[in-house]
This record gives C-alpha cells, sequence and structure tokens, in this order.
C-alpha cells in the first residue's frame, strides 16, 4: 500500500470520527431536550447512524451482486439522514443562519461515500485500474467518433 492510500484511508477515518462525535452529541441533546430518559437519549444515536450504516452496506452488497439497491435500504439511508439532519438543524442556535450552516455538514458528509478509498483510479504504474484490481484497457473505453467538420473538406 502506497502513502496516498494509507494517508487517504487515515484521513477518511478521521473525518468519519469527527462526523461520527458531532452528530452523536447533536441527536443526544435533542433527545434529552426532548425528555427522553438518559439511557435512551445515549443510544438513539447509535440506532440512526446504524441505520444509515446497514443500509449503506445493503446497497453495496445489491451493487456488487450486479442488484438495483433494495427499496427498504434505500429508504432506511434517507431516514438516517433525514433524522440526523433534523437535529443538527434543532439542535443548532435559534437563528436561520446558524440554521443554515448547521444543515451544511450531514449533506456534504453523505456525499463522501462518492469518492472513496479503493475506487477505480490509477495503479502505481499509471496504467487504469478497476475497482477489482483488475487492469482496463484502453479498448474498454468507448470511442466517440465526430463528424468532419467543413473547414476540413
Amino acid at each position: 500500500m502506497n502513502t496516498t492510500a494509507i494517508t487517504s484511508r487515515l484521513t477518511t477515518g478521521l473525518v468519519a470520527l469527527v462526523a461520527g462525535y458531532a452528530s452523536f452529541t447533536h441527536i443526544y441533546s435533542v433527545a434529552a431536550e426532548a425528555g427522553e430518559r438518559q439511557s435512551v437519549a445515549a443510544v438513539l444515536p447509535l440506532s440512526i447512524d446504524g441505520l444509515i450504516l446497514v443500509g449503506t452496506l445493503a446497497m453495496l452488497d445489491d451493487k456488487r451482486s450486479g442488484r438495483q439497491p433494495r427499496l427498504s435500504a434505500r429508504l432506511a439511508v434517507a431516514f438516517g439522514i433525514v433524522a440526523a439532519l433534523a437535529a443538527k438543524i434543532a439542535s443548532a442556535h435559534p437563528t436561520w443562519t446558524a440554521r443554515a450552516v448547521a444543515a451544511v455538514p450531514p449533506v456534504g458528509a453523505r456525499r463522501r461515500g462518492a469518492v472513496s478509498p479503493g475506487q477505480a483510479g490509477r495503479g502505481p504504474d499509471g496504467q487504469p485500474v478497476s475497482r477489482s484490481g483488475s487492469r482496463r484497457s484502453s479498448l474498454s473505453r468507448p470511442v466517440i467518433r465526430l463528424p468532419p467538420s467543413r473547414s476540413s473538406r
């Protein structure tokens, strides 16, 4: 494993820890302020973030098996994101600006899965590599042929 891959994984892990801590504290504080017992308020964030994780893993499994992601997994992720976003906004200072700022990190954090370590890229020799690690030939890329321009006739 090269330095870039190690750094990428460590940075991704750090961002996940910070986001997880922030999500936990926001959901916990909203649940506690809503009158939930301390024990319930403490496990509620785990169930909401766990719902997002389980739904994401189910969708990844479906994609790897060549299936469309199941509806239950999509609904689990969507519900978890909405619940986490609602808690983030509810725990923000009661001004429009503070609540708008509070809404940004959860939306951006959910997009971080779009590019993660181990996805398709280039190998150490600069050649294209697929997610499975196999080499892609230039013949597998689509070729777009444009008609000749009038000035070249």
